[in-house]
């Protein structure tokens, strides 16, 4: 499926105030805020804060007006992704969070309070607004936070007041058709730490409050060019910390995907479960073989396997994109890029007369990631159990005769068919298959949550890596052809026809939102996609180029390409540690607790042990726990 058509088309995050009368809403805002002032916190509470001594629970408590806040969904798929455990409550929907529910004593339930809203204010049946809040709910939420140290996040501020740290807003923008460029403080900095915060970030089709910091306690962290603070962070008197942003968000706009992380990180003192990193795992199918090929004169209405000219890759190809290969990985942030060939072996056989890619392949396997994609590539939909083991016992052979280091437990079907095929998967399995990939865009093939795949129904112990498709076609190999074949699918729909740049700009724009989601998943190509058009550049280093660079801009998390062994190893790690009901608890002098009701790796940002992995300035510690365990680690 065209990845235009997976994801949403972004539109505005929606602001429900806007239709409210300003006056109204002032008067009846400024008499309850005057009584927040006067004590200092949002509730008026002035409980000195204290360290428990009972422990305090690494989890997440979202606070949600309705459940239909447009940046409700961005907070859990940030969640989600990084695989941070949090309880959501629809506080127009359950009785009060009292301090029962927020604590036992001593002990702590949230390391930190994330609300979608300042005053969780939602839309009732007559079409006025009202807060979710029922009376002394946000005292008691501002209490367990004094009390434990915990801090609270808005996501997005709404109207802003006082007591979030802000003035009354002096106007609001409607950021689609005007987007805002926003610089980062030096404390801004220092919070958004994984950002690049060299260059402004765009706040774009988001409804924006514009404002000023209420006073020196106040720190802003975000401003426009005419001074308005569009993030802050703020220390009421009784210790609590707040942090709030004045935008709204969505899961797919780019500054939430770009600021999300480290709102986490904040939120919660650095100190979390879950983890975060980012993947290019590019999956070039088809090595050795010849593919097809649209011309740039292709009528449109031509079916893709009638049209009349084939390539497949020569030496020279293949020569220069190791160059750009090697030269991506001067680059520090992608220095651990490394493409994965999809090898079929009977091209490799003398098939095709002058054939000189063979040879630099095997001079240069060290130089990339291997995988088995079947002998010749015939369709395993309905293939036997024989033929199966023909074609990966053919294959196999050939990647050992060319020593390409390949994987015998991976493998990429032709045209990712047979999944369904119980001859098919099972003799696969039966001869050492573990792991095999799906295309995405097929139904039931997509992944159940972020980061975790699927288990072949047909053979247990087989799993299957979701494989995001591309709009780079399996049938093109210049600009030319791609530009041609991309507008004869896509004319009618953008109402006009796309440049080379265009397309770049727009394939680019979802394989960024990949990387900065943390997404695993591999993504699919074809041999053709790497010629050298011109004697150095190709259709799949331009576009890998042009995401890097956009990437680049935005943040300074490392790129990584693990082996497709790993990226299975990955999923099936997450799937157990999601299942696993795993809770943390950091207790003063002791450390933190851990324990697990199934076996599971429970990944924990911001843990220094040895054999921590160094990730984007932090430590990620990986702590193996079995079912019922309980473990402490030290801490710090």
């Amino acid at each position: 499926m065209p990845w235009e058509k997976k994801a949403m088309r972004i539109r505005p995050a929606t602001e429900p105030y806007r239709r409210r009368s300003f006056n109204r809403f002032l008067k009846a805002a400024t008499a309850a805020v005057g009584l927040a002032i006067a004590a200092g916190p949002l509730s008026g509470s002035t409980v000195s804060a204290v360290q428990s001594t009972c422990g305090i629970d690494l989890k997440l408590l979202v606070m949600s007006a309705d459940a239909k806040e447009a940046d409700l969904p961005a907070i859990q798929r940030t969640l989600d992704y990084l695989g941070t455990p949090y309880d959501l409550v629809v506080a127009a929907q359950e009785p009060a969070m009292t301090p029962g529910r927020l604590s036992n004593g001593c002990h702590g339930f949230y390391r930190g309070i994330i609300f979608t809203t300042g005053d969780l204010v939602y839309q009732v049946a007559d079409g006025t607004y009202q807060t979710a809040f029922e009376p002394g709910e946000q005292a008691a939420l501002d209490a367990y936070a004094a009390q434990f140290g915990t801090r609270e996040l808005i996501w997005y501020s709404g109207w802003t007041s006082p007591a979030m740290g802000f003035n009354w807003p002096s106007g609001a923008l409607d950021t689609t058709l005007a987007p805002l460029q926003a610089r980062f403080t030096r404390d801004g900095a220092a919070v958004f730490a994984r950002v690049n915060t060299s260059n402004p970030i765009t706040i774009a089709n988001a409804y924006t409050y514009l404002t000023t910091a209420f006073d020196l306690a106040t720190v802003p962290l975000l401003m426009d060019g005419d001074g308005h603070v569009l993030a802050a962070t703020r220390t009421f008197p009784d210790g609590r910390e707040l942090l709030a942003l004045t935008f709204d968000s969505n899961p797919y706009l780019r500054h939430n995907l770009v600021l999300g992380y480290d709102l986490v990180n904040w939120v919660m003192k650095g100190l979390f479960l879950g983890e975060r990193h980012a993947y290019m795992s590019p999956q070039v199918d088809d090595l050795f073989l010849a593919n097809q090929m649209w011309s740039a004169d292709t009528p449109c209405e031509t079916p893709v396997d009638r049209t009349s000219s084939d390539y497949r890759m020569r030496a020279r190809d293949y020569a220069a994109l190791i160059a750009w290969q090697t030269q991506l990985q001067r680059q520090p942030q992608t220095s651990g890029v490394k493409i994965t060939w999809a090898f079929n072996g009977w091209g490799a056989s003398g098939v095709y007369a002058a054939d000189d890619l063979t040879t630099i392949v095997t001079r240069n396997a060290s130089l990339f990631y291997f995988v088995s994609h079947t002998w010749d590539h015939e369709s395993w939909e309905t293939m036997s159990s024989s033929d199966v083991a023909e074609e990966l016992r053919l294959n196999s052979w050939m990647g050992k005769k060319l020593k390409l280091g390949a994987d015998p437990t991976t493998l990429v079907t032709p045209d990712v068919s047979g999944l369904k095929n119980p001859d098919g998967m099972r003799t696969a399995y039966a001869l050492g298959v573990r792991y095999v990939v799906t295309d995405t865009s097929q139904p039931g093939y997509s992944n159940p949550t972020p980061n975790t795949g699927l288990w072949n129904p047909l053979a247990a112990g087989l799993f299957m890596i979701p494989r995001y498709p591309t709009n780079m076609y399996f049938n093109v190999s210049t600009p030319a052809e791609w530009v041609a074949e991309y507008n004869c699918v896509y004319r009618s729909y953008w109402g006009r026809d796309f440049t080379y740049q265009d397309v770049l700009d727009n394939i680019s724009d979802t394989w960024l939102s990949y990387l900065l989601n943390g997404d695993l998943n591999p993504l699919m190509f074809h041999q053709p996609n790497t010629r050298s058009y011109d004697g150095t550049h190709s259709l799949l280093g331009d576009l890998i180029n042009l995401t890097a660079a956009k990437y680049r801009r935005l943040v300074r998390f490392p790129i990584l390409s693990p082996t497709m062994r790993t990226v299975g190893d990955r999923m099936i790690a997450r799937e157990r540690y999601n299942a696993a009901g795993v809770t943390a608890t950091l207790v003063p002098d002791i450390g933190l607790v851990l324990s697990a009701h199934r076996d599971a790796v429970a990944p924990i940002t911001g843990l220094k042990i040895h054999g921590a992995e160094s990730y984007a300035g932090q430590s990620i510690a990986y702590v193996t726990l079995a079912a019922g365990q309980t473990k402490t680690v030290a801490w710090p």
